[in-house]
């Protein structure tokens, strides 16, 4: 209900203050609608999730509060039903009143009068602000906002996907996962066969032959890897590396091969690990219901080289003659490809014909694949849904905008554990950290074939940090040298701390090192 329906006494310039306690916010909600008792009935403070329904929020300051609620909007829930009184008209219905929600967890119920219907039940999601708001007002500092329904446009990536595993993850349930690492691809899809596999719990990933626990880098690597194979090896995808379209293969389709791609994907991105990050830009927008422009298409993306002589044909075609020609060589075919217009067709026809065409090839041609694929995401609470919806946000884990890790970005992600200043131990360590800038700098002039991806592999697991960040901050940290010996630099990716020696003074002597360590490693527990 608009708040201006309540008569809501607080002026519009007023704002929620983060130094506030909760208690004084909840006198300020109180005070903020006068014809409501809130101080007698109680309410309970709540967000939107992803699905537009409410979700009750659990905070102790405002600034929890705050993050609890995050780009979303407040929402404040009466623990009673109120009606309003007959003079407060709405656009409604003047019957209209509010249940609470049945229990801390589920969302609330709306009752609507006779000018609605069907009527929503307690999961009804939030259609418009005049069918889901008692009351709603800004956390960031900013004047309440009255013009914005609670979508997910105004939520980024990580508030998303950390909605996501709120509502669908089972906190403090671990399912064990044997990989063998040669055979990574063929395990998955055993384990996600297996009756009691379920998703929602946390995998605990064991590779055959490595004697490491999993804290969380065997994961992180185990979904990388995944990832790459689902890309290359499964037979759904076809095309450049990093620019791909889903394979017309009736085989792979009878075998549910996409369908299982797909429930490959969306259980790495619902724990937090990584997706394909390959789709072509313009297929992926398609798959979300959008309508890119296709005119201007760079055919040279498409995986068929004989299609691609075609639809270049197509474009090059400037004048009647060319035009012509192209009808009767091709005609026939791009008849076949939706278009039997093109024996009418004029010059002026040629940029559409060739869109026609294109969308035909990479999305409507595959469209049962497609289909299969998105419905292996949608299995698993209804992501594929989420994604349509918030297609923007996850383009950066379905296409590839990946840029390769600039020295200033990787520098950002480590902390570094010195010994105390002045101590000898400090000293031999800057004379390491030295070295290893003068190595990042070699990375960075490209004068080695190291390359930054590697090493935050090497001590992470993951090639990029995750769209929900790493659990927390990789570190880098020193160990002694014993006389006579030369260890070579390792790495813990469960606690994502890079191990290096004190007192390497020559920055040559750390790469060899380094680069031995990196290219050398076999996998977890290979220190």
């Amino acid at each position: 209900i608009p708040s201006h329906d309540l008569q809501r006494a607080v002026s519009s310039t007023s704002y929620i203050q983060l130094s506030w306690t909760l208690a004084e916010l909840n006198n300020y909600i109180c005070q903020s609608f006068p014809m409501v008792s809130l101080n007698v009935i109680g309410f309970h403070l709540a967000r939107a999730n992803y699905s537009k329904s409410l979700i009750r929020i659990q905070a102790n300051t405002l600034k929890e509060l705050k993050t609890a609620v995050g780009r979303s909007r407040l929402y404040i829930i009466p623990q009673t039903n109120i009606t309003l009184p007959s003079e407060m008209s709405t656009p409604i219905a003047s019957s209209t009143a509010i249940r609470p929600a049945a229990s801390p967890n589920a969302p609330p119920a709306i009752d609507v009068g006779p000018s609605q219907s069907p009527r929503p039940s307690a999961t009804t999601t939030l259609a418009s602000p005049s069918m889901s708001l008692f009351s709603t007002m800004d956390t960031d500092g900013s004047p309440p906002r009255t013009d914005l329904n609670p979508s997910l446009e105004e939520v980024d990536l990580a508030t998303i996907l950390k909605m996501f595993q709120e509502d669908h993850l089972s906190a403090g349930l671990v399912s064990t996962i044997c990989i063998r690492r040669k055979k990574l691809l063929e395990s998955a899809i055993r384990a996600l066969s297996r009756v009691t596999f379920c998703w929602t719990e946390s995998p605990h990933i064991e590779f055959v032959g490595e004697d490491a626990d999993d804290m969380g880098g065997p994961q992180r690597k185990f979904f990388r890897l995944l990832m790459i194979e689902v890309q290359t090896t499964l037979g759904i995808f076809e095309g450049k590396a990093g620019q791909v379209f889903l394979t017309y293969d009736q085989a792979a389709l009878d075998q549910q091969k996409y369908f299982k791609g797909g429930n490959l994907i969306a259980w790495s991105i619902a724990h937090g690990g990584p997706c394909v990050k390959a789709l072509d830009p313009s297929l992926y927008q398609l798959m979300c219901g959008q309508e890119p422009s296709l005119e201007q298409f760079d055919w040279h993306v498409l995986p068929d080289p004989d299609v691609q002589n075609k639809v270049e044909r197509i474009l090059q075609c400037k004048t009647a003659g060319d035009l012509t020609a192209v009808k009767q060589d091709l005609g026939d075919w791009i008849a076949e490809c939706g278009v039997p217009g093109i024996f009418s067709a004029t010059v002026e026809d040629v940029p559409k014909i060739f869109a026609y065409v294109v969308k035909h090839y990479i999305f409507l041609r595959t469209a049962k694949m497609i289909n299969q694929f998105t419905d292996g995401i949608n299995t698993f609470g209804k992501l594929w849904d989420i994604v349509k919806e918030n297609w923007i946000a996850f383009l950066p884990l379905f296409t590839n905008m990946q840029e390769p890790l600039s020295k200033a970005a990787f520098k950002a992600i480590f902390s570094f554990n010195y010994s105390s200043r002045g101590s000898n131990r400090r000293e031999a360590e800057e004379d390491t950290i030295y070295c290893w800038e003068m190595v990042l700098n070699m990375i960075e002039d490209k004068v080695t074939e190291l390359q930054f991806e590697e090493i935050l592999i090497f001590v992470t697991g993951g090639d990029e940090v995750p769209a929900l960040g790493f659990p927390s901050k990789p570190s880098i940290d020193f160990y002694e040298q014993e006389a006579g010996q030369r260890r070579l630099p390792f790495a813990s990716t469960c606690m994502m701390c890079l191990y290096l020696p004190r007192g390497v003074t020559e920055e040559g002597i750390l790469h060899d090192m380094l680069f031995q360590a990196i290219r050398g490693s076999l996998g977890f527990g290979k220190v």
